[in-house]
């Protein structure tokens, strides 16, 4: 295995954190799932993201490690809230025969809300790019 650089190994680490933070907790919310409702966990999950996303705010071309690393954790952190619970939502009242189909449902409908969503943020970033030029 080729010996990796410094800078490359800091990168390396900088996504091992908030890995390791979604590892932990993605059991903790598998068990919370059955006991939560969805919709509380979801409102967690969404809240901190909302706040990685506002920390993020803060992102500039001269950032510590250790800004990257939080941003990165926070992250990592709300996401499991928010995945976990809204895959069991989706699959309440589906009956065990009708899985393979709800998967597949479940999957396309995915797909296509990130694609719709890709589609519609590129214009919004072309005309803040622009201002900025023109400023």
């Amino acid at each position: 295995m080729p010996r990796l650089s410094r800078r490359s190994r800091r990168q390396r680490r900088r996504c091992e954190t908030g890995g390791i933070a979604t590892l932990v907790l993605m059991p903790v919310v598998g068990r919370l799932v059955a006991v939560v409702q969805p919709k509380y966990l979801i409102m967690l999950g969404a809240a901190i993201v909302t706040f990685s996303m506002w920390h993020l705010t803060g992102l500039t071309g001269d950032i510590t490690y250790g800004y990257a690393a939080l941003s990165r954790i926070f992250l990592a952190l709300g996401l499991p809230f928010l995945f976990l619970p809204v895959t069991t939502a989706s699959y309440d009242g589906v009956p065990p025969d009708r899985t393979n189909q709800a998967s597949a449902l479940i999957n396309v409908a995915r797909n296509i809300g990130g694609s719709w969503g890709w589609r519609w943020r590129r214009p919004f970033w072309r005309s803040a790019s622009n201002s900025t030029k023109a400023a």
